[in-house]
């Protein structure tokens, strides 16, 4: 991920007399790619690929396809926004502070994070080297958001495109709240020893409380039952052996659960409009449909190798 780039350069700088050696890097450079192995199962999984599998993964240009996200574009959150590169950044910047702090932080651990900030940068000047690891970790953390942010193209006046935008945040509220307990060490500190350890626990457990108190209703989704009623509804009323033929994740996904983990309606054949779309759908997919024969390789009417829906 993003913030590991900055953290590896400094580290193999740090201990650079360690591990830039001829026995020890190319052990380095072995467990990252240890780490990209899962990529090495894709191709054979694609020579059968199940239902509802994405993309041709047994193929150099459908495997280089997904492992670019060039669907989405390479570098890219969304495939829909033709902004460029660093329109939003200002503004996705100025969200995740208002977020971290006067949300996950609950306004009060906005400012004893900055004091850990000021705290982990001090001692890293005070050093005088970049050995501290201070210095990295604030250098992971501007990398990450600077980066992100500006990549980042998903339209953040949009809830349900914001969500998906919130997600990327976790990775940097762990150096936030990293910050936050630095911050808060030097206040404990200022008590009696006896009470600085009880209070600091009681403190956190009071602040975890108030984020469950807080938003418990909101986030408490046991009894939330509208995206699988949802599926029902277009399942339950269509003929027998019936083709459903339907657009988006909601209702693609819905259907796709209630067939295979419930057992509902398996008698009615689903199609995702999106997929159709797609060169990879006919060669990949046509196999798990009964008694159907496709007009061409793609829905897509303009193209030669397409077909329109009617024709479907």
């Amino acid at each position: 991920s993003a913030p590991a780039v900055p953290l590896v350069l400094w580290m193999l700088f740090v201990a650079r007399a360690q591990l830039l050696t001829l026995r020890t890097f190319p052990i380095l450079i072995l467990a990252g790619l240890l780490g990209l192995t899962p990529y090495a199962y894709l191709p054979f999984a694609g020579k059968n690929a199940g239902f509802g599998a994405w993309g041709e993964m047994d193929s150099m240009e459908g495997f280089l396809t997904h492992f670019l996200r060039k669907e989405y574009g390479t570098f890219r959150l969304y495939s829909g926004n033709d902004n460029k590169h660093g329109e939003q950044l200002s503004k996705a910047l100025v969200l995740y502070v208002k977020n971290v702090s006067m949300e996950s932080m609950l306004t009060i651990g906005a400012p004893v994070a900055l004091l850990g900030v000021l705290r982990s940068l001090t001692e890293s000047l005070s050093a005088r080297s970049l050995d501290s690891a201070g210095f990295a970790i604030a250098l992971a953390f501007t990398f990450y958001m600077v980066l992100f942010h500006y990549l980042s193209n998903l339209p953040l006046d949009q809830p349900l495109y914001f969500g998906v935008h919130m997600r990327f945040w976790m990775q940097a509220h762990i150096v936030a709240f990293a910050w936050l307990g630095l911050g808060a060490a030097p206040i404990w500190r200022l008590l009696p020893p006896r009470f600085a350890s009880p209070t600091a626990a009681l403190c956190t457990l009071a602040l975890v409380a108030a984020q469950i108190g807080l938003h418990f209703k909101k986030m408490d989704q046991s009894s939330n039952d509208y995206v699988h009623n949802y599926g029902l509804m277009n399942l339950e009323k269509l003929p027998h052996n019936s083709m459903l033929i339907v657009k988006g994740d909601v209702i693609t996904n819905s259907v796709r659960y209630l067939q295979r983990c419930e057992g509902v309606r398996l008698d009615v054949q689903h199609f995702d409009q999106s997929m159709m779309t797609y060169e990879w759908f006919v060669k990949k997919q046509a196999r798990h449909f009964k008694n159907i024969t496709f007009p061409n390789l793609v829905y897509n009417p303009y193209k030669e190798i397409g077909h329109s829906m009617e024709l479907f």
